[in-house]
């Protein structure tokens, strides 16, 4: 069906348009965290089936905070100090699940089910850490103690019910 597939393709392009003049207006209400605005932008993805689409604009408004908190933290600071580390891990995990609670409250406003939206934020929030959580224990500490704090970090996404 030649036509089916003419007009498929025309529905798709017509979508993508669409959505990219909607991204702005996105990301100032994710941004600025408006409520009514981010709540009837959701129901446009809803509507549309792309709300993979949202959670990813979601996340990447607000991973840049935890980015920043990510860049504080100094290796040569506290090199081969495993007691300093592991305070600055806590410390860090603390401020996450902060933000998460946060972001967690809002989003019970806006959305049907925060939990995939959530999970979305937690998961690119993770893989965006520069350097990994990984680098970051083994260039602070020996191999074995590095191991140990990064097996904690399954047991985060535990305590947030995940």
């Amino acid at each position: 069906m030649p036509e089916y597939e003419a007009n498929r393709d025309l529905l798709l392009r017509l979508q993508s348009r669409f959505q990219a003049s909607l991204s702005p207006q996105i990301v100032a209400a994710l941004t600025d965290k408006d409520v009514q605005k981010s709540r009837e932008l959701y129901k446009i993805f809803k509507q549309t089936q792309k709300l993979e689409d949202f959670n990813n604009y979601y996340s990447r408004t607000k991973k840049q905070v935890v980015a920043k908190i990510w860049k504080t933290f100094k290796v040569d600071d506290i090199r081969g100090d495993e007691l300093a580390i592991v305070t600055w891990l806590a410390s860090f995990y603390e401020q996450l699940l902060a933000i998460l609670g946060q972001e967690a409250a809002w989003a019970q406003q806006v959305v049907e089910s925060p939990q995939p939206l959530l999970s979305t934020l937690l998961t690119q929030i993770m893989s965006s850490l520069d350097p990994p959580l990984q680098t970051r224990i083994r260039t602070s500490l020996d191999l074995d103690t590095g191991r140990h704090l990064v097996s904690g970090k399954q047991i985060f996404p535990r305590s947030l019910g995940m």
